[in-house]
């Protein structure tokens, strides 16, 4: 419950490999994160910024935009993931700040460039 009490109960929430429907609720939230999170220990995975930028739209909302990567560790390697793009609204309501929106994707791996058609011999 810690993570999705990041959130606020009707926040909207896109994980990275999630396939519609978008979570809307907090039992869909915890239910991107129930996978394997039970089983993992305390500092077995983190995020980390890689780079973000904020504005700050009100004295209640708040917008986050960059990138970030995760460490974990995999059959006991330290592993880095090849990053992610990361996008969050954050509200606040009375004296509580939390997530409104949240969507997390992979960063797409640049297109190859097109080949150059060999020149016709003349």
């Amino acid at each position: 419950n810690g993570v999705v009490n990041l959130f606020w109960p009707d926040a909207l929430f896109w994980g990275t490999p999630m396939v519609p429907p978008l979570a809307t609720t907090p039992d869909a939230i915890r239910a991107y994160f129930t996978p394997g999170m039970g089983s993992r220990q305390p500092n077995e995975r983190k995020a980390t910024a890689a780079g973000l930028t904020t504005v700050v739209v009100s004295e209640t909302v708040v917008l986050i935009s960059g990138l970030w990567q995760t460490e974990m560790l995999v059959n006991g390697v330290p592993t880095v993931s090849a990053g992610s793009r990361v996008s969050v609204a954050v509200t606040k309501r009375g004296d509580t700040w939390r997530m409104a929106q949240f969507h997390n994707s992979s960063i797409p791996v640049p297109a190859a460039p097109a080949a150059t058609p060999p020149t016709p011999a003349r």
